[in-house]
């Protein structure tokens, strides 16, 4: 999915035609996206507290369900079902991306996997929002910068 580099209502504002579709300003996004060499585009969506929180043109590569509420504070233990092998220490995961009231971004701290065999316990370093069960994981939507420092 490319960025949306323009809304509907802002048409007039930049000279579009009234009679341009959605299509068209994909087309567009998609070739901006191309020429940049960026894939993630340049749109970004909020957590809900208004930060910078994931790439809105990114597809997650990894979910997650969470099978117990998740509750905020300072090394949660979440038991989550899924693909959790893939999953390290040190990834980033949108919890509730559906829900802007409680979109956040999250550290995975550690990747414990239940003796029953039936799923994982992942434990996040810090949530700050209440979670219901079955939230859903996301993971890969976020960009990694790298800025290399001199010696």
């Amino acid at each position: 999915m490319p960025s949306n580099y323009l809304q509907a209502a802002d048409y007039t504002l930049y000279g579009a035609p009234a009679t341009t579709t959605t299509n068209q300003i994909a087309v567009a996004s998609t070739l901006i996206d191309g020429y940049l060499n960026r894939r993630e585009g340049l749109i970004w969506a909020p957590d809900a507290n208004g930060n910078p929180c994931y790439m809105v043109a990114c597809t997650p590569t990894l979910t997650l369900n969470a099978t117990q509420a998740i509750t905020a504070g300072q090394n949660v233990n979440v038991t989550v079902t899924g693909a959790f092998n893939a999953v390290q220490q040190g990834f980033v995961c949108i919890l509730d991306r559906g829900n802007p009231a409680l979109t956040e971004a999250v550290i995975v701290n550690s990747v414990t996997v239940n003796p029953a065999g039936n799923g994982a316990t992942v434990q996040l370093l810090n949530v700050q929002f209440n979670h219901v069960i079955n939230t859903v994981l996301e993971f890969g939507m976020t960009m990694y910068e790298e800025k290399q420092m001199p010696q």
